[in-house]
């Protein structure tokens, strides 16, 4: 009944059909304490995500309306330069005319072109300072809403 290959083993513990063992921790899980610490995780996680992506809509309409109130700014300072061009215009025609009749000094004429200049300059810098609040208005009105 001893075979040498298996020399120093019994064999009375070794049963050659399936057997099918369950296992239980007895604190592992105990009440399904695990189990309800892992709902409680994902709706912890699910609550988190849902602050999450409000704050980030709150952010979004907090620079569109920063957005939007600059363009309106911009838009106003626009008008304001627009009106002064034209009073830096009729001041440098009056000092030209005055000059050429010899009842102003040349000097008055150079001041007023400078005049004149400076005012150009100062409504293009408005127009594009519009042109760029525009641009981010309309960039943060078109922007995706990510989910993450």
């Amino acid at each position: 009944m001893s075979d040498p290959a298996f020399a120093g083993i019994p064999l009375s513990f070794y049963d050659s059909r399936p057997v099918l063992e369950l296992t239980q921790s007895l604190w592992k899980n105990a009440a399904d304490r695990g189990t309800r610490a892992s709902v409680d995780a994902a709706q912890s996680d699910a609550r988190a995500a849902a602050h999450a992506a409000e704050a980030r809509m709150r952010n979004i309409l907090a620079d569109a309306e920063a957005a939007y109130w600059q363009l309106q700014v911009s838009r106003e300072t626009v008008v304001l330069l627009t009106s002064a061009l034209e009073s830096a215009d009729a001041i440098h025609d009056y000092t030209t005319r005055q000059s050429r009749r010899n009842l102003a000094d040349a000097a008055d004429s150079l001041q007023s072109q400078a005049l004149l200049d400076f005012r150009r300059l100062e409504l293009k810098s408005a127009r594009d300072t519009e042109r760029a609040a525009l641009r981010r208005l309309n960039a943060l009105r078109t922007a995706p809403v990510s989910a993450t």
